[in-house]
């Protein structure tokens, strides 16, 4: 009977030529029970894992959502943090993808919340990162640590405030994340925030006493970041919360320089009208006084309209 299904359904000897996968994975990837259930009880093992990616079946059967399958695995004694050739495990998958159910099957079996893939990111990492707000929650009230750092710093705070998901990064920061974190590159999540206009964000860690005038490892503030991007509303707050506008970066840099250069006349304004002195462009070491001029040139027309 198993031989008649897996013959009828093309895709599945299909692709387990094609792509290295066993059977039983690709009996898992597509959601058939019965086969998988067959393919075990003749010995299948559940710890092969396909050629590229190197994942075995409980991977794909979490992120495909195949919650049975999941289930039926795992009393096969799958091993639930077996990690792919990038370092994650089932548990990774589940919390990317939002898939809630499967994440409380697998926490129910798996004693690492934390285990860490190849570039340190958790399973708390990517719900952050993709603002599955569910998921955090579980992640956490099962022992996720929220300050764990990537191998290039990065915590699960900057990844919920670079992509502006706001509920996560309340979540986070109730839960003691470090408002003030610094990667590797010296950026906090301010920093990321502020890049990407973010503005709920960027309100909320300011709120909760994150640092507006923090410098990267190369001097820039969330708000050069801001001025670069030409997020004018994020430019404002920032002001009101304090900001240095005529803070220099290691190459000498103003945010106003950043707005000139982009050509946000209105950004601009908004920055001379704060004390941003315009004469640090003509001082700046990373342009020379000529290139400057061409530059402030190119805007004047706009910037008079502006006035």
């Amino acid at each position: 009977i198993m031989l008649r299904m897996i013959a009828k359904d093309t895709k599945l000897t299909g692709f387990f030529i094609e792509y290295e996968r066993t059977l039983l994975y690709v009996a898992a990837e597509h959601g058939h029970i019965q086969i998988v259930e067959n393919l075990l009880d003749n010995g299948a093992k559940t710890g092969i894992k396909n050629g590229y990616c190197k994942e075995a079946p409980l991977h794909v059967a979490a992120k495909h959502v195949h919650i049975r399958i999941v289930e039926i695995l795992s009393k096969k004694e799958a091993d639930i943090d077996l990690k792919n050739r990038y370092g994650e495990t089932p548990l990774h998958y589940a919390a990317k993808y939002g898939h809630t159910q499967v994440l409380e099957n697998l926490l129910g079996r798996s004693t690492n919340v934390n285990v860490q893939s190849e570039v340190g990111r958790t399973p708390l990492h990517d719900a952050a990162n993709n603002g599955h707000i569910e998921v955090v929650k579980h992640l956490i009230k099962k022992g996720a640590d929220v300050n764990v750092q990537s191998k290039v710093g990065r915590t699960p705070l900057h990844n919920a405030a670079n992509n502006g998901y706001i509920e996560v990064v309340k979540h986070l920061i109730k839960k003691e994340a470090d408002v003030n974190v610094v990667d590797q590159y010296g950026r906090t999540p301010l920093h990321d925030a502020a890049k990407h206009g973010r503005i709920e964000v960027v309100k909320h860690l300011i709120e909760k006493e994150a640092d507006v005038n923090v410098q990267s490892k190369v001097g820039r503030t969330p708000l050069h970041n801001a001025a670069k991007h030409g997020h004018t509303q994020v430019v404002e707050v920032l002001l009101k919360k304090g900001a240095d506008v005529n803070i220099q970066d290691r190459g000498g840099r103003t945010p106003l320089h950043y707005a000139v250069q982009r050509g946000y006349p209105k950004l601009a304004k908004l920055l001379l009208n704060d004390g941003a002195d315009p004469s640090f462009i003509h001082r700046s070491k990373a342009i020379t006084a000529g290139v400057a001029v061409g530059i402030l040139a190119a805007i004047v027309t706009p910037l008079a309209l502006v006035y």
